[in-house]
């Protein structure tokens, strides 16, 4: 604060009073608080943006819990146990990754080459037929691979790869390229669903025809405008992004110029496609599965499987049978002659038989074969004394019985 005493004449501070610095600490606390919380609004917009609108703001869901991620993750997020379903506890998506639905129990691939590497090794790749070599060479600029078109900021928003021979699943991490206007992956093998995240893509021209795709198509995805002219009039239709099954076009949709056709009665087609075929020939080749790889299978080569695993089975019944029926005549020796084969003998339960051999002298009639081709042990049989008292004894008595060796 400053005082002036006549024009022209320089100010000096003047003195404040204890309750002038008291108002004036507190305005100066109050522009602090007021610093802050413009602060904080700040970055709960930028949050809000990031949800997508969402006008919760962030907490520190991964040790706070909520009325809200109890009931299911926001978006961005996910839960951090796999058994929780999309409920607290959620952790947010690593770096390049993310996530556009509530209560998910993943996060997916946002990096532009790793989602293509994804697509490609989902696809069998390395069977592709064209020029596709800079797929497969990670020194080539994202935009470089053949088929891939980006803007002048190097976001891909074109992937064209007709009849490539492309074989597997469409991998649902597509759907998270953020600049994506142009998909064409006609004419090619490819089966399973249509994946619902293709929604979040900015598709304007999807082109899936000529597949072996099955199911139908997302509903979220038929209520998009824009993609193939969906919605124009305000009419919006599945038949825009492909034909259902049992029907055809020559394009594999609706358009203006062409509605999808019924097959004959005896014919029926995939989703999206250009033609229909014949029941059994449907059949045959929806026999048809993917492997871990990504690679299709015929029913033929599945028939081939079956059959060798069928006969490693049969081989294997065989040898248990063999094997048995051996241990079993063993049995039936050791039953008929002794402990041969170790164990008592069963034929006489009243007698007990070991297979130690007897002290050689102790009989000398048994020394006699004891050598030579016809050689004998002996087998000590314990029995009770019934000749010698003509009655039930309780007295034991050991006998060496020849026996020939085998």
């Amino acid at each position: 604060v400053k005082r002036s005493s006549a024009v022209g004449e320089q100010a000096e501070p003047d003195d404040l009073s204890n309750n002038d610095k008291d108002d004036l600490q507190a305005q100066i606390a109050a522009l602090k608080e007021e610093i802050e919380l413009i602060k904080k609004n700040n970055e709960d917009g930028l949050n809000r943006r990031e949800l997508h609108g969402s006008d919760r703001s962030l907490l520190d869901l991964e040790t706070e819990r909520t009325g809200c991620n109890s009931i299911a993750c926001p978006v961005g997020y996910r839960s951090s146990e796999n058994d929780k379903d999309g409920v607290f506890p959620c952790v947010k998506c690593e770096y390049n990754f993310g996530n556009l639905y509530l209560g998910s129990t993943q996060c997916h691939e946002l990096n532009q080459r790793l989602v293509l590497s994804h697509f490609y090794f989902a696809t069998n790749g390395k069977e592709w037929v064209g020029d596709y070599k800079n797929w497969d060479n990670y020194d080539k600029p994202l935009c470089e691979w053949e088929g891939v078109g980006c803007n002048a900021n190097n976001n891909i928003v074109k992937i064209e790869l007709p009849n490539s021979n492309l074989r597997g699943t469409i991998s649902e991490d597509i759907g998270f390229l953020r600049h994506l206007a142009a998909l064409d992956l006609s004419g090619n093998h490819l089966s399973g669903n249509i994946p619902p995240e293709l929604y979040y893509a900015p598709l304007e021209d999807l082109d899936i025809s000529g597949n072996m795709l099955t199911g139908f198509v997302p509903p979220h995805l038929c209520k998009k405008a824009g993609i193939n002219s969906n919605g124009q009039e305000g009419k919006f239709y599945c038949s825009n992004i492909a034909c259902p099954t049992g029907t055809y076009s020559s394009i594999g949709r609706m358009s203006v110029e062409e509605d999808c056709i019924n097959c004959d009665s005896d014919q029926t087609s995939a989703l999206g496609a250009t033609t229909c075929v014949d029941m059994m020939d449907f059949d045959s080749v929806s026999s048809s599965s993917v492997d871990g790889f990504g690679i299709v299978k015929s029913g033929e080569e599945f028939g081939v499987v079956l059959l060798g695993m069928f006969g490693i089975a049969l081989a294997c019944s065989a040898f248990y049978i063999i094997l048995n029926t051996k241990w079993r005549k063993k049995d039936d020796w050791a039953e008929k002659y002794g402990g041969k084969y170790g164990g008592k003998s069963t034929k006489n339960m009243n007698s007990d038989v070991s297979t130690n051999l007897a002290p050689r002298g102790t009989n000398n009639t048994l020394d006699a074969f004891s050598t030579g081709t016809f050689a004998m042990s002996a087998v000590e049989v314990k029995v009770q004394d019934h000749w010698n008292t003509g009655k039930d004894s309780t007295k034991e008595v050991w006998l060496d019985v020849p026996k020939i060796h085998s």
